[in-house]
């Protein structure tokens, strides 16, 4: 049998649409997939989802609106960056603990100290007058009581800070790896540390002023200050509250 170039051509024509066809399935998964690791990052870090607690795929997918496979692959990526944890079948959000925390911030610290060195002379004067402005209000606000609203203010000023300078570095990969390794901090829950954020701020303008002189080796000497004091502050945090749980523990035990 005889096959026409009418014949050839046709094959081809749906030859080409599967294949644009398939290209769309894959691409929408991909979509999918991405959306959902980006909602169960978010639930992850903004602490509803706490270290410890199992994660429940059903459930969550439908708190999330989103299908089970692409959250099933969200979840197995999430595993596979250390934010999720699988003990047998059952998945958990990782547990941060100190020794680990402390491994973070000596990598936080090798590679912010190096990004604000080269962001030095590079970072536009408008970005640094504006987290002047934003910092010098934070700065200011009384420790005692503040409001959920202002200490998210804080939180997300000090994410976009310190990103902003390793993307002021031009290099895509260190940047990369700061986002990474603060993602991660925020599991242990610093940013439930109110104590830390007034000076914080005053770390932070510390920081802006030597970037705004073009200081390289002050603006260096002040992120690594600044880092190794919020490192302090959370092992003092970690044996505050060992002591109080131990504390804890005696009474109960002596009550009995």
């Amino acid at each position: 049998m005889r096959i026409t170039s009418t014949q050839v051509g046709m094959n081809h024509s749906t030859s080409r649409v599967r294949v644009s066809d398939s290209g769309q399935t894959a691409a929408v998964g991909v979509g999918l997939e991405a959306d959902s690791y980006r909602r169960v990052l978010e639930v992850i870090l903004s602490g509803q989802l706490v270290p410890g607690m199992i994660v429940r795929e059903r459930p969550l997918a439908a708190e999330l609106g989103v299908s089970r496979t692409p959250l099933r692959q969200a979840l197995g990526r999430l595993e596979s960056e250390g934010f999720l944890v699988r003990q047998n079948r059952v998945v958990q959000v990782r547990r941060i603990d100190l020794p680990t925390v402390i491994e973070i911030y000596q990598l936080r610290i090798l590679l912010e100290v190096e990004a604000i060195g080269r962001a030095t002379g590079r970072i536009e004067q408008t970005t640094i007058a504006r987290f002047h402005a934003i910092f010098s209000e934070l700065a200011v606000q009384p420790a005692d009581g503040q409001t959920v609203s202002a200490g998210m203010r804080f939180d997300l000023a000090d994410d976009e800070f310190h990103l902003a300078i390793a993307d002021a570095s031009g290099n895509r990969t260190l940047r990369n790896y700061v986002a990474d390794l603060r993602r991660k901090t925020q599991l242990f829950g610093i940013t439930q540390m109110p104590i830390r954020r007034n000076p914080g701020a005053a770390e932070h303008l510390a920081i802006l002023g030597a970037l705004e002189r073009e200081d390289r080796t002050a603006a260096q000497q002040e992120m690594r200050s600044h880092l190794e004091r919020t490192r302090n502050n959370i092992i003092d945090q970690f044996h505050g509250l060992r002591d109080a749980l131990s504390a804890s523990g005696a009474m109960s035990g002596r009550g009995q």
